[in-house]
């Protein structure tokens, strides 16, 4: 696939994107919650009809970023203290920190529990990070189990999946090894948000690129996947 970074003029802004050009029938626009921007075009495009119409989208495209300028948060930074809360399956839960006789780690009557031998927030980090990933393995494979049932008529072999930390994206689907990629921080979110990602990815096996079948397969598996995707779009980690 090649890449190259381009940019156009749009009245008084310069909306600049990343575009890749590859073998597929339809050209694609993709404006991530960060701002940027991902186009996919077919090698028969010439860089001349590709600009045009990503001109011809451009008010789209202005009005995204503007979405999520107003609706997408950075996370901020974690100082693992006492009080602070943290996300699992979209509920927020407190820190309670402690000195014991080891480093432990338990979520209990809303809170997560810590108990250390040294009061060092690295060693938090790590112990809260450590349950996280122990929990991921365990809810997205329970997860893709009971998506993969809505595919069965399609007759489609069930993807492995692998955990990774994803720094833009929720998830994305490897054809040539039929793996689903999901980031680690979907533990954070909701089942019906983890459903949706994983529901997304599923389709993914039956046609791989965003096009009108591509979606005419989403809304039929999954009729309000635009509301779990506006609120996926808007959750603060």
């Amino acid at each position: 696939m090649i890449g190259t970074k381009e940019k156009i003029e749009y009245g008084k802004q310069t909306i600049e994107f990343n575009l890749y050009q590859e073998e597929r029938k339809t050209l694609t626009i993709n404006v991530l919650p960060n701002s940027d921007i991902r186009i996919k075009a077919p090698l028969k495009n010439t860089k001349g009809e590709i600009i045009e119409k990503i001109k011809s989208k451009a008010k789209w495209i202005t009005k995204q970023q503007k979405y999520f300028e107003q609706n997408y948060f950075k996370p901020a930074e974690k100082n693992y203290i006492s009080g602070e809360t943290h996300l699992y399956l979209g509920k927020q839960y407190r820190l309670k920190i402690a000195s014991g006789d080891k480093n432990s780690i338990k979520l209990k009557n809303g809170y997560f529990f810590i108990e250390h031998l040294n009061d060092d927030k690295t060693v938090f980090k790590a112990l809260l990070n450590n349950w996280y990933k122990k929990r991921a393995k365990e809810i997205f494979d329970e997860r893709l189990n009971a998506c993969y049932q809505k595919f069965l008529k399609y007759d489609i072999q069930k993807p492995d999946i692998k955990i990774l930390k994803l720094k833009k994206r929720w998830g994305s689907y490897n054809k040539k090894n039929n793996t689903i990629i999901i980031n680690i921080d979907c533990v954070k979110v909701s089942k019906a948000c983890i459903d949706y990602i994983l529901i997304h990815e599923l389709c993914h096996c039956i046609n791989y690129s965003h096009n009108k079948a591509f979606y005419e397969i989403l809304e039929t598996v999954c009729p309000d996947w635009k509301t779990t995707k506006s609120k996926l779009e808007t959750i603060k980690i």
